[in-house]
Parts: C-alpha cells; structure tokens; sequence
C-alpha cells in the first residue's frame, strides 16, 4: 500500500504542474489578449494614451515609461513575455497606465471612442479566460 500511495502522490505531483503550467499560460494570453485590445482601441492613434498602457507584475510601476517621454513605443507580446517570466500563479499581473488624462478618454471624452470602452474590454477579456 505504501508504494502505491508513493506513485500517487508523483502522479499528483505532476497533475498540478501540468496544471499550474497551462494556467500560467492561460494568464500571459489574457495579458497578451488585453495589451493588444489597449493598443489598438485606445484613442488617437499615434498619441500618448495608446502606447501608454503596460503590463505589470507585482506592484503597477506609474512611473513607467516615464513622464519626461512623449512618445512610449506600443508594447508588444515580447513586453508581455519579459513581464511574465517567473510569473507564479497568485502573483498580482495587470495592465496600467500612468496618464492623468486616461480616465476622461476611458469616459467618453473623445470623440473617437464612445464612453465605456474600457468596460468592453475589460468583459471580452473576462469572456476569454478559461472557467475550468
């Protein structure tokens, strides 16, 4: 009995992380999904708000990418990726932006994008995370 109760618990051992493994990676394509959605809905196109949104891990660095830049490059999956490396599961991850002026597009403020787009984006990324 004892062995087999040894070679259930490496069974286990390995079903969790398997398990962790694909949850890991379903959390980097949220993140990957969710970045991209900022970058191509946020308003003005070629302005600061659509490349401002970054992901984080850990605490949200608001600092990122710096106030004295006036043009941040989109972030990309590569971003993403380097964000997510050693990312264990129960480790805050996230997107953030440090524009005061991000709410009032968020809002409706301009004209390119009606209010509520960040809600929409926030529930097709909600639709998109697995459930099992």
């Amino acid at each position: 009995m004892a062995d087999d109760l040894a070679s259930f618990a490496v069974w286990l051992g390995a079903e969790v992380k398997a398990v962790e493994g694909v949850m890991i990676g379903d959390v980097r394509q949220v993140m990957r999904s969710g970045q991209g959605k900022f970058a191509h809905r946020t308003p003005v196109r070629s302005g600061r708000a659509r490349s401002s949104v970054h992901p984080y891990r850990g605490q949200p660095d608001t600092d990122y990418p710096g106030p004295d830049q006036t043009f941040y490059p989109i972030v990309g999956d590569d971003r993403v990726d380097a964000v997510m490396a050693g990312y264990k599961l129960g480790e805050e991850v996230g997107l953030v932006t440090n524009l005061p002026y991000f709410p009032r597009l968020a809002n409706g403020w301009s004209q390119q994008q009606p209010a509520g787009w960040v809600d929409t984006i926030i529930e097709e990324l909600a639709t998109e995370a697995p459930r099992e």
